[in-house]
C-alpha cells in the first residue's frame, strides 16, 4: 500500500470512530433511562427525554453516591448545568464507543503486526479489561469517596462548605 492508502485508511477509521462518539454522545444527552411495566415485568428502556438525559442521571447518580449528605450542587451562572451534561455525554459516548475504537484501531495496527504480537494482544485483552473495570469499581467507591471528604475537611477549616459546584473534569481525572 502507498502512503496516500495508509492515510485514506486512517481517515475512514478516525470518521467511524468519531461517529460513533457523536452517535452515543447525542443518545446519552437526548434519552432518559425509564422504567416501563410490560407484562407484569419491570424493564428498563431509553425514552426521549432532553431534561433528564442519561448523562443527568449519571451526574445524579455522582451526587448521591460521592458527596456528603451537607453538600449541595448549585449552578451559578445559566448555561453551566447544560455544559455540564454536555460535557459528560461526551464522556459517556467515549465509553460506549469503546469496543469500536478498539476495532478500528485494530483493523488499522493489526495488519502491521505479526502474528505472535497479536497472539500476545489477544491474551493481554482479557485480563487488562477486568483489570480496568475493576480499578475503575476501586476508584468510584473506595478513593474517590475518601478524596472529597479529605477535600471538604480541609474547607470546613477555612469557610463552611454549602455548595459542590459541578466539575465534571474532576470526576472524569479521578
Amino acid at each position: 500500500m502507498s502512503i496516500l492508502e495508509h492515510i485514506d485508511e486512517l481517515r475512514s477509521s478516525f470518521i467511524k470512530i468519531v461517529i460513533s462518539i457523536g452517535f452515543f454522545t447525542i443518545l446519552s444527552f437526548t434519552f432518559g433511562i425509564k422504567e416501563f411495566v410490560i407484562e407484569g415485568t419491570k424493564v428498563l428502556l431509553p425514552f426521549p427525554d432532553p431534561f433528564d438525559n442519561i448523562a443527568s442521571q449519571a451526574i445524579q447518580m455522582f451526587e448521591k453516591d460521592l458527596l456528603p449528605k451537607t453538600v449541595s450542587v448549585i449552578v451559578t451562572e445559566p448555561s453551566q448545568a447544560i455544559v455540564a451534561q454536555f460535557y459528560f455525554a461526551i464522556f459517556l459516548g467515549i465509553i460506549f464507543s469503546m469496543p469500536i475504537i478498539i476495532r478500528e484501531l485494530n483493523s488499522f495496527f493489526g495488519p502491521a503486526l505479526y502474528a505472535e504480537e497479536r497472539k500476545r494482544i489477544l491474551k493481554l485483552a482479557i485480563p487488562g479489561t477486568f483489570l480496568f473495570i475493576l480499578g475503575a469499581l476501586f476508584s468510584y467507591y473506595v478513593i474517590t469517596p475518601y478524596t472529597i471528604d479529605f477535600l471538604y475537611q480541609y474547607s470546613i477549616n477555612i469557610v463552611h462548605p454549602i455548595c459542590f459546584i459541578i466539575n465534571v473534569s474532576f470526576w472524569t481525572l479521578i
